[in-house]
């Protein structure tokens, strides 16, 4: 009669815990990615809470200011358009506004001046000449061009803080290297005194409608820029 061996304890101690590593080893990997996955999922879900809030509830305060604001001036009545520099430039912060369809009709992407210690995450916002640096306020797009070489308006200021828009040149205007940066998917804009000294810089095919937009309409299109300090 063959007699069975019977492994030793220490033996089996050994295969036990070589078995322990090989399942840990195996499930490690999908543990990962699940973390990762549902990390990704929550942050993209965040982003979606917070752009649904910013447009039920903080734009259309915004919108109501501007109408406000226009009321009895010599601006275009039927449309503004709103430049909100907390939003990331990454994501589309011009919009134009349609009074009589109350709704967004048309969004673009810009860039902000480098200056005053501005970085592609958040954009410094001055008056100031030579400062570089966008402004905030009301300005009345004119329809006089800027520059013979790319589709631009010149922008005069309507309020102490953007008092020196005319003398600062600044414009609405495209920029080749917003379109670059889309087509590439960067995650921001870059930050740069030889694309953008702080105009509203957009791609080249925004402001293709955006100048045939501004030409339909003769009278003056008012652009409010500002910071609503949202959280994207």
């Amino acid at each position: 009669m063959q007699q069975t061996i019977m492994p030793k304890p220490k033996d089996m101690k050994k295969s036990f815990f070589i078995a322990c590593i090989v399942c840990l080893l195996t499930l490690l990997p999908s543990s990962c990615t699940n973390s990762v996955a549902q990390a990704q999922e929550s942050t993209e879900e965040t982003e979606n809470t917070n752009k649904d809030i910013y447009f039920k509830e903080v734009f259309p305060e915004y919108v109501a200011e501007a109408k406000q604001y226009l009321a009895g001036k010599k601006l275009n009545q039927d449309y503004c358009i709103l430049v909100d520099y907390s939003i990331p430039s990454s994501q589309r912060r011009v919009f134009l506004w349609s009074f009589k369809e109350n709704k967004i009709i048309f969004k673009a992407h810009t860039m902000h001046g480098p200056g005053g210690g501005s970085t592609k995450e958040h954009a410094v916002l001055s008056n100031e000449a030579g400062s570089l640096c966008s402004a905030s306020g009301h300005f009345r797009i004119t329809h006089t061009e800027g520059a013979t070489i790319k589709p631009s308006f010149r922008l005069v200021g309507l309020d102490k803080e953007n008092s020196n828009a005319y003398e600062r040149a600044i414009m609405l205007h495209s920029c080749g290297i917003v379109d670059y940066s889309l087509k590439h998917k960067e995650e921001y804009l870059p930050v740069d005194a030889g694309w953008c000294s702080g105009c509203i810089t957009i791609s080249v095919d925004e402001m293709s409608f955006l100048k045939g937009f501004i030409k339909k309409h003769p009278q003056n299109i008012m652009i409010w820029s500002f910071e609503s300090h949202h959280i994207f």
